[in-house]
Protein backbone atom coordinates (compact mmCIF):
# COMPACT_ATOMS: atom_id res chain seq x y z
CA UNK A 1 0.00 0.00 0.00
CA UNK A 2 1.14 3.31 -0.81
CA UNK A 3 2.09 5.95 1.92
CA UNK A 4 -0.76 8.63 1.52
CA UNK A 5 1.18 11.75 0.15
CA UNK A 6 0.54 15.32 2.00
CA UNK A 7 -1.89 17.85 -0.31
CA UNK A 8 -0.70 20.15 -2.21
CA UNK A 9 -0.37 23.52 -0.38
CA UNK A 10 -4.09 25.93 -1.16
CA UNK A 11 -2.88 28.94 -3.52
CA UNK A 12 -4.78 32.50 -2.91
CA UNK A 13 -5.70 34.46 -5.19
CA UNK A 14 -2.94 37.21 -5.97
CA UNK A 15 -3.51 40.99 -5.40
CA UNK A 16 -1.73 43.08 -7.61
CA UNK A 17 -2.04 45.99 -5.30
CA UNK A 18 -1.29 44.18 -1.86
CA UNK A 19 0.96 41.41 -3.30
CA UNK A 20 1.99 40.45 0.34
CA UNK A 21 -1.74 40.77 1.93
CA UNK A 22 -0.44 43.87 4.12
CA UNK A 23 -4.10 45.13 4.58
CA UNK A 24 -5.23 41.63 6.63
CA UNK A 25 -1.83 41.86 8.74
CA UNK A 26 -3.46 45.76 10.11
CA UNK A 27 -5.37 45.74 13.37
CA UNK A 28 -8.90 47.29 12.78
CA UNK A 29 -7.59 50.33 14.88
CA UNK A 30 -5.11 50.34 12.16
CA UNK A 31 -7.29 50.49 9.53
CA UNK A 32 -9.85 53.05 11.06
CA UNK A 33 -6.91 55.18 11.35
CA UNK A 34 -5.41 54.85 8.23
CA UNK A 35 -8.90 55.61 6.23
CA UNK A 36 -9.63 58.69 8.28
CA UNK A 37 -6.13 59.97 6.87
CA UNK A 38 -6.73 58.84 3.69
CA UNK A 39 -10.29 60.99 3.45
CA UNK A 40 -8.78 64.02 5.01
CA UNK A 41 -5.71 63.76 2.40
CA UNK A 42 -7.86 62.72 -0.65
CA UNK A 43 -11.05 65.29 0.09
CA UNK A 44 -8.70 68.15 1.64
CA UNK A 45 -5.14 68.31 0.58
CA UNK A 46 -5.38 67.15 -3.16
CA UNK A 47 -7.31 69.71 -3.91
CA UNK A 48 -5.53 72.60 -3.23
CA UNK A 49 -1.78 70.68 -3.54
CA UNK A 50 -1.38 71.72 -7.38
CA UNK A 51 -1.70 75.54 -6.87
CA UNK A 52 0.60 75.43 -3.44
CA UNK A 53 3.39 73.60 -5.62
CA UNK A 54 3.27 76.68 -8.49
CA UNK A 55 3.03 79.33 -6.33
CA UNK A 56 6.04 77.78 -4.02
CA UNK A 57 3.83 78.05 -0.93
CA UNK A 58 1.73 76.41 1.30
CA UNK A 59 -0.97 77.26 3.73
CA UNK A 60 -0.70 77.39 8.18
CA UNK A 61 -4.34 76.59 8.29
CA UNK A 62 -3.68 73.34 7.38
CA UNK A 63 -1.64 72.96 10.40
CA UNK A 64 -5.14 73.21 12.05
CA UNK A 65 -6.59 70.75 10.05
CA UNK A 66 -4.24 68.33 10.84
CA UNK A 67 -4.75 69.00 14.51
CA UNK A 68 -8.72 69.10 14.29
CA UNK A 69 -8.56 65.71 11.95
CA UNK A 70 -6.01 64.22 15.06
CA UNK A 71 -2.96 63.84 12.66
CA UNK A 72 -0.11 65.61 15.13
CA UNK A 73 1.27 63.99 18.02
CA UNK A 74 -0.16 60.97 17.18
CA UNK A 75 2.55 58.47 19.24
CA UNK A 76 2.19 60.80 22.28
CA UNK A 77 0.95 57.96 25.23
CA UNK A 78 -2.57 58.66 25.89
CA UNK A 79 -2.08 58.45 29.22
CA UNK A 80 -0.92 62.42 28.58
CA UNK A 81 -4.60 62.65 26.78
CA UNK A 82 -4.59 66.73 28.66
CA UNK A 83 -1.23 67.35 27.02
CA UNK A 84 -2.49 66.17 23.36
CA UNK A 85 -1.50 62.62 23.49
CA UNK A 86 -3.47 60.27 21.42
CA UNK A 87 -1.05 56.87 21.87
CA UNK A 88 -1.34 55.71 18.13
CA UNK A 89 0.73 52.61 17.64
CA UNK A 90 3.98 53.58 15.07
CA UNK A 91 2.30 51.41 12.44
CA UNK A 92 -0.37 53.78 12.89
CA UNK A 93 1.61 57.00 12.70
CA UNK A 94 3.41 55.34 9.47
CA UNK A 95 0.26 54.75 7.70
CA UNK A 96 -0.79 58.46 8.48
CA UNK A 97 2.32 58.99 6.88
CA UNK A 98 1.14 57.10 3.91
CA UNK A 99 -1.58 58.38 3.17
CA UNK A 100 -0.35 62.21 3.40
CA UNK A 101 2.66 61.37 1.37
CA UNK A 102 0.57 60.12 -2.21
CA UNK A 103 -0.55 63.70 -2.05
CA UNK A 104 2.49 65.49 -1.07
CA UNK A 105 6.24 65.54 0.38
CA UNK A 106 5.50 68.73 1.81
CA UNK A 107 2.72 68.34 3.56
CA UNK A 108 3.78 64.81 5.07
CA UNK A 109 6.55 67.15 6.06
CA UNK A 110 4.86 69.40 8.10
CA UNK A 111 2.72 66.42 9.65
CA UNK A 112 6.08 64.61 10.77
CA UNK A 113 7.87 67.79 11.80
CA UNK A 114 5.61 69.01 14.07
CA UNK A 115 4.69 65.05 15.17
CA UNK A 116 7.99 63.18 15.21
CA UNK A 117 10.96 66.26 16.15
CA UNK A 118 8.92 68.85 17.67
CA UNK A 119 6.60 67.16 20.02
CA UNK A 120 8.34 63.77 20.83
CA UNK A 121 11.76 65.61 21.94
CA UNK A 122 9.67 67.71 23.93
CA UNK A 123 7.77 64.63 25.67
CA UNK A 124 11.25 62.79 25.84
CA UNK A 125 13.23 65.40 27.59
CA UNK A 126 10.59 68.35 28.95
CA UNK A 127 8.65 69.03 32.12
CA UNK A 128 5.76 68.43 33.10
CA UNK A 129 5.95 72.28 32.88
CA UNK A 130 7.11 71.99 29.44
CA UNK A 131 4.42 69.43 28.27
CA UNK A 132 1.75 71.63 29.60
CA UNK A 133 2.63 74.75 28.20
CA UNK A 134 4.16 73.29 24.28
CA UNK A 135 1.95 70.04 23.79
CA UNK A 136 -1.61 70.64 23.97
CA UNK A 137 -0.95 73.88 21.95
CA UNK A 138 0.94 71.61 19.15
CA UNK A 139 -1.13 68.73 19.08
CA UNK A 140 -4.33 71.52 18.14
CA UNK A 141 -2.33 74.19 16.18
CA UNK A 142 -2.21 76.89 18.28
CA UNK A 143 1.87 76.42 17.79
CA UNK A 144 3.56 75.43 14.61
CA UNK A 145 6.77 74.06 15.54
CA UNK A 146 9.88 73.88 13.68
CA UNK A 147 13.34 71.97 14.16
CA UNK A 148 16.54 73.30 13.78
CA UNK A 149 19.37 70.84 12.97
CA UNK A 150 21.03 71.53 9.42
CA UNK A 151 24.02 73.60 9.36
CA UNK A 152 26.00 75.47 6.49
CA UNK A 153 29.00 73.97 7.21
CA UNK A 154 27.90 70.54 8.90
CA UNK A 155 24.62 69.48 7.26
CA UNK A 156 22.87 67.26 9.06
CA UNK A 157 25.81 65.82 10.52
CA UNK A 158 25.41 66.49 14.62
CA UNK A 159 28.77 65.40 15.19
CA UNK A 160 29.85 68.26 13.00
CA UNK A 161 27.27 71.33 14.73
CA UNK A 162 29.03 74.26 15.65
CA UNK A 163 26.26 75.86 17.43
CA UNK A 164 26.65 75.52 21.05
CA UNK A 165 24.51 76.72 24.31
CA UNK A 166 25.42 77.90 27.45
CA UNK A 167 23.67 78.46 30.50
CA UNK A 168 24.01 81.78 32.18
CA UNK A 169 22.83 83.86 34.71
CA UNK A 170 19.43 81.73 34.98
CA UNK A 171 18.88 81.59 30.79
CA UNK A 172 20.53 80.07 28.26
CA UNK A 173 22.62 81.38 25.47
CA UNK A 174 22.55 79.58 21.92
CA UNK A 175 25.16 80.52 19.51
CA UNK A 176 25.28 79.41 16.08
CA UNK A 177 23.60 79.50 12.68
CA UNK A 178 20.79 77.10 11.51
CA UNK A 179 19.64 76.39 7.47
CA UNK A 180 16.81 74.49 5.76
CA UNK A 181 14.60 75.01 8.48
CA UNK A 182 10.94 74.05 7.19
CA UNK A 183 8.03 76.37 8.77
CA UNK A 184 10.21 78.23 10.23
CA UNK A 185 8.85 81.26 8.88
CA UNK A 186 5.49 81.13 10.44
CA UNK A 187 6.53 79.49 13.43
CA UNK A 188 5.78 79.52 17.42
CA UNK A 189 7.68 76.58 18.91
CA UNK A 190 11.79 75.95 18.11
CA UNK A 191 13.18 72.95 19.00
CA UNK A 192 17.27 73.78 18.09
CA UNK A 193 20.27 71.30 18.22
CA UNK A 194 22.61 72.40 19.70
CA UNK A 195 26.28 71.00 21.41
CA UNK A 196 26.58 70.77 25.62
CA UNK A 197 11.91 59.65 4.46
CA UNK A 198 1.51 57.34 -4.85
CA UNK A 199 3.26 56.92 -7.65
CA UNK A 200 2.84 53.53 -8.69
CA UNK A 201 -0.50 53.86 -8.99
CA UNK A 202 -0.85 56.68 -11.49
CA UNK A 203 1.20 54.69 -13.92
CA UNK A 204 -0.61 51.85 -14.15
CA UNK A 205 -3.81 54.03 -14.95
CA UNK A 206 -2.24 55.77 -17.24
CA UNK A 207 -0.66 53.25 -19.06
CA UNK A 208 -4.38 51.80 -19.26
CA UNK A 209 -5.99 54.56 -20.14
CA UNK A 210 -3.84 55.76 -22.94
CA UNK A 211 -3.28 53.98 -26.48
CA UNK A 212 -0.64 54.37 -28.81
CA UNK A 213 -0.41 52.52 -31.80
CA UNK A 214 -4.11 51.30 -31.58
CA UNK A 215 -3.39 49.31 -27.88
CA UNK A 216 -2.95 50.54 -24.46
CA UNK A 217 0.29 51.58 -23.44
CA UNK A 218 0.21 49.46 -20.88
CA UNK A 219 -0.11 46.59 -23.15
CA UNK A 220 3.64 47.15 -23.66
CA UNK A 221 6.57 44.80 -22.69
CA UNK A 222 8.57 47.79 -21.22
CA UNK A 223 5.58 49.62 -20.00
CA UNK A 224 4.89 46.06 -17.82
CA UNK A 225 8.47 45.53 -16.69
CA UNK A 226 8.35 49.19 -15.28
CA UNK A 227 4.97 48.20 -13.38
CA UNK A 228 6.42 45.11 -12.06
CA UNK A 229 9.25 46.72 -10.75
CA UNK A 230 7.12 49.31 -8.74
CA UNK A 231 5.46 46.99 -7.69
CA UNK A 232 8.09 44.80 -6.55
CA UNK A 233 10.05 47.85 -4.42
CA UNK A 234 6.77 49.14 -3.16
CA UNK A 235 5.96 45.67 -1.77
CA UNK A 236 9.41 44.65 -0.04
CA UNK A 237 9.26 48.52 1.15
CA UNK A 238 5.95 48.24 3.10
CA UNK A 239 6.36 45.33 4.75
CA UNK A 240 9.61 46.35 5.60
CA UNK A 241 8.41 49.71 7.46
CA UNK A 242 5.54 47.48 9.00
CA UNK A 243 8.00 45.33 10.64
CA UNK A 244 10.09 47.81 11.83
CA UNK A 245 6.94 49.42 13.29
CA UNK A 246 6.16 46.68 15.25
CA UNK A 247 9.30 46.47 16.46
CA UNK A 248 9.22 50.52 17.57
CA UNK A 249 5.84 49.53 19.09
CA UNK A 250 7.29 46.82 21.08
CA UNK A 251 10.41 48.58 22.55
CA UNK A 252 12.89 46.40 20.25
CA UNK A 253 13.90 48.49 17.48
CA UNK A 254 17.91 49.52 16.89
CA UNK A 255 18.62 52.82 15.07
CA UNK A 256 19.97 50.94 12.30
CA UNK A 257 16.89 49.62 11.39
CA UNK A 258 15.62 53.21 10.75
CA UNK A 259 18.56 53.59 8.66
CA UNK A 260 18.09 50.28 6.80
CA UNK A 261 15.00 51.22 5.82
CA UNK A 262 15.58 54.62 4.89
CA UNK A 263 18.32 54.24 2.54
CA UNK A 264 16.27 51.73 0.80
CA UNK A 265 12.89 52.99 0.54
CA UNK A 266 13.82 56.47 -0.01
CA UNK A 267 16.06 55.97 -2.52
CA UNK A 268 13.64 53.64 -4.21
CA UNK A 269 11.14 56.22 -3.86
CA UNK A 270 12.87 58.73 -5.93
CA UNK A 271 13.50 56.11 -8.57
CA UNK A 272 9.88 54.91 -9.00
CA UNK A 273 8.72 58.50 -8.52
CA UNK A 274 11.32 59.28 -12.07
CA UNK A 275 9.96 56.36 -14.02
CA UNK A 276 6.38 57.33 -13.13
CA UNK A 277 6.83 60.52 -14.64
CA UNK A 278 8.95 59.01 -17.45
CA UNK A 279 5.79 56.53 -18.35
CA UNK A 280 3.22 59.57 -18.21
CA UNK A 281 5.40 60.71 -21.46
CA UNK A 282 4.98 64.46 -22.32
CA UNK A 283 2.20 64.72 -19.35
CA UNK A 284 4.83 63.77 -16.85
CA UNK A 285 5.94 67.36 -16.55
CA UNK A 286 2.10 68.82 -16.54
CA UNK A 287 0.98 70.00 -12.83
CA UNK A 288 -2.61 68.31 -14.14
CA UNK A 289 -1.19 65.06 -13.16
CA UNK A 290 1.00 65.61 -9.70
CA UNK A 291 4.01 63.06 -11.03
CA UNK A 292 6.24 66.49 -11.42
CA UNK A 293 6.22 67.40 -8.39
CA UNK A 294 6.18 64.53 -6.44
CA UNK A 295 9.34 63.89 -8.10
CA UNK A 296 10.54 67.35 -7.22
CA UNK A 297 9.94 66.76 -3.70
CA UNK A 298 11.63 63.53 -3.21
CA UNK A 299 14.97 64.90 -4.70
CA UNK A 300 14.38 67.28 -2.43
CA UNK A 301 14.09 65.63 0.75
CA UNK A 302 17.67 63.14 -1.10
CA UNK A 303 18.91 66.09 -0.81
CA UNK A 304 18.03 67.97 2.48
CA UNK A 305 18.32 64.79 4.50
CA UNK A 306 21.22 63.09 2.11
CA UNK A 307 19.24 59.99 3.04
CA UNK A 308 20.44 57.44 0.74
CA UNK A 309 24.02 57.90 1.33
CA UNK A 310 24.29 59.29 4.60
CA UNK A 311 22.59 56.16 5.89
CA UNK A 312 24.71 54.03 4.04
CA UNK A 313 27.71 55.26 5.37
CA UNK A 314 26.18 54.06 9.28
CA UNK A 315 25.19 50.88 7.44
CA UNK A 316 28.18 50.28 6.57
CA UNK A 317 30.24 51.52 10.22
CA UNK A 318 27.81 49.08 12.18
CA UNK A 319 29.42 46.27 9.58
CA UNK A 320 32.73 46.86 10.13
CA UNK A 321 33.47 49.49 12.95
CA UNK A 322 35.24 51.85 10.51
CA UNK A 323 33.96 55.81 10.42
CA UNK A 324 34.00 56.79 6.60
CA UNK A 325 31.99 59.84 6.92
CA UNK A 326 35.04 61.75 6.27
Amino acid sequence: MKPSLPSAPALASFKWDDPFLIEADLTEDARMIRDAAHAYAQDELLSCVTKAFANEGTDPEIFREMGETGLLGTTIPDILEEFGGIGFSYVSYGLVAHEIERVDSGYRLMMSVQSSLVMCPIYAFGTEERYQKYLPKLASDTFIGCFRLTEPDAGSDPAGMTTVVQKTDGRYVLNGSKMWVSTSAVADALVVWAKSEACWHAARQYGLDQRQFDRPLAQTQLFQLKLANMQTEITLGLYAALRVGRLMDEARTAPKMVSLIKHNNCGKALDIARHTRDRHRGNGISQEFHEIHNMVNLETVNTYQGTHDVHALILGRAQTGLQAFV
